[in-house]
């Protein structure tokens, strides 16, 4: 998804709203509309891919938007910037989210910038090719345990930290 793949994307959607051959299709694009506007959302991994165009697309439905990422600085303030350009609302945070203090951070500043926490979108992931034919035990067990603290143990730290500020 590149931003021009996904701007076509979101104006074929709205285009599809304007144009819906029914009532019931204008009601449920409404409703869905309806169903973001106000809401603060985090979205993990929101610098690029699926988790940028899942930002972007929220904060055309009217949410404030949290944009995270763990090392794209740069393309995390390019979605910020690109959300804010079309008049929404958005903030960076940097955080490595197998780090469970800069994932209360993360939910911390949230919280001082948009009062609340309704919707964690846990998105952010990795993949690591490194066969173990081609690799030391070393090498690939700290791919491993990378992948194992990004893809298993930031969600659990998010959802953990997410509850703490949904349920209070």
């Amino acid at each position: 998804g590149t931003p021009a793949a996904i701007k076509s994307g979101m104006m074929e959607i709205t285009a599809q709203a304007e144009n819906a051959s029914s009532e019931y299709d204008k009601e449920q694009y409404d409703k869905r509309a309806a169903a973001l506007a106000g809401k603060v959302a985090v979205i993990t991994g929101s610098a690029a891919n699926i988790g940028k165009a899942t930002a972007i697309l929220f904060a055309s439905e009217g949410a404030k938007v949290i944009v995270t990422t763990r090392d794209n600085v740069e393309g995390g303030n390019a979605t910020v910037d690109e959300i804010t350009k079309a008049g929404g609302t958005a903030k960076f945070v940097q955080a490595d989210l197998s780090n469970p203090d800069e994932v209360e951070k993360l939910f911390s500043i949230t919280v001082d910038t948009y009062g609340t926490v309704d919707i964690l979108v846990n998105n952010a992931g990795i993949f690591e090719d490194h066969p173990i034919l081609e690799n030391d035990y070393e090498h690939w067990k700290t791919s491993w345990e990378r992948t194992i603290q990004t893809n298993l143990i930031g969600p659990s730290n998010l959802c953990y930290f997410a509850s703490r500020q949904m349920m209070v």
